[in-house]
Order: structure tokens, then sequence, then C-alpha cells
């Protein structure tokens, strides 16, 4: 039997309706904002009202693979082509594949639920599921990013044109020297400072 799938033996669980679920508009908010975790930990507190302990379970290891997944698929794709893909995108496909399969698993019930004078809760604390799922999800994107050839490339892009930089600012100030040292000392600070720099920028 596969996780979305929900017996109907629920419908004795869900009397009386002295708890609340999140329902399918609360997954989209939460998902859009935390990635496939947030879905995940929704899904979770549903399944537990419903007394489904390994639906429950099941349900935010999902969600953990279906995070790992994005997170992959990132470093997959070129980043030539990531920067074409409008950046509302990547989230609206995550959050529409989620809530499909919440809605699979659970709508029924959640609707049997409200109908039946259920409540629900707000959209405020499934944002805040959200939000604090996007911590380690920004986490392992920026960290998978930085680990990837080309992350490493764009650090090691950046540290180069620093010490280029420095090396340049260094070399220049010769040009200052020359209103107030000695041509000895010019010359000095040519040789040891000014040329050697100039050679570790070509």
């Amino acid at each position: 039997m596969y996780f979305w799938q929900m017996s109907e033996t629920l419908d004795e669980i869900l009397e009386p309706k002295t708890f609340k679920l999140y329902t399918a508009n609360h997954a989209r908010l939460a998902t859009f904002l935390g990635g496939p975790l947030a879905a995940g930990i929704l899904a979770r507190h549903n399944y537990m009202k419903f007394g489904e302990t390994e639906k429950a379970k099941k349900a935010v290891i999902y969600g953990v693979i279906g995070m790992l997944a994005i997170v992959v698929l990132l470093l997959v794709i070129p980043t030539g082509i990531i920067e074409k893909i409008p950046s509302i995108v990547i989230p609206l496909m995550y959050t529409l594949v989620a809530v499909y399969f919440m809605e699979k698993a659970q709508q029924s019930f959640i609707t049997k639920h409200t109908d039946s004078g259920g409540e629900v809760y707000s959209y405020g604390r499934s944002a805040g599921i959200g939000l604090l799922c996007s911590i380690p999800f920004t986490i392992l994107v920026l960290g998978a990013f930085f680990l990837s050839p080309e992350g490493s490339s764009s650090l090691a892009y950046d540290r180069g044109l620093e010490e280029f930089s420095a090396n340049e600012e260094e070399a220049f100030l010769i040009y200052d020297m020359f209103e107030v040292n000695s041509d000895e000392e010019c010359a000095s600070f040519i040789k040891e400072t000014g040329l050697p720099n100039w050679q570790r920028n070509n």
C-alpha cells in the first residue's frame, strides 16, 4: 500500500472533530517558502491526527528526499541554464508536485473533517513552518554550490581578484613615493615590491 493511500476506517478516527488539520492551501504556502520538507511536516501532522503513524514517518522521509533531490538537480543543471530560468519557476514546480501528492493522499479526509465542522490551522502557522524549513534547505543549496566545481571556481576567481587588486595597489604606491622619498628609496621599492607584484599579476 502506497503512503498516500489511506484506509476508509479513518472515518471513525475523525470523530469527534477536536483537532486541527493543514489543508492543501496551507501546504502550498509552506512548501513554496520552505521546500518539500515543509510539505512532509504538514502531511505528517495530518497523518498523526488520522492515527496513521507509519505514514506520518514516511511523509517526513519523502519530504527530506524531495529536498535532497532538488539540491542534486541544481548541481546537475549547468549554472548558465539555471540563470536563464526565472527564480519563481523552480519553487512553483516543487510546490505543485508536493501538493499534488498531499491532495491525493489526504484531500478526501481533510474535506470530511472541514465539512463536519473540523478546524484548520492559520496560514501564519504554515508560513512559519515553511520559513523554518527554508533554513536547512538554503544551507544545503548554498553548501552544494560552493562544493561544486563551478562554485569552487567562483571562489577562486574572487580570491584571485582580491589578490590582484592588493598587489596593484601596493605596487602603485611608487607614484606617491616620488613626491616625498629619495631616488634610492624609490628604486629600492620598485625592485623589492613593485616589480614582484606586477610579475605576480601577469
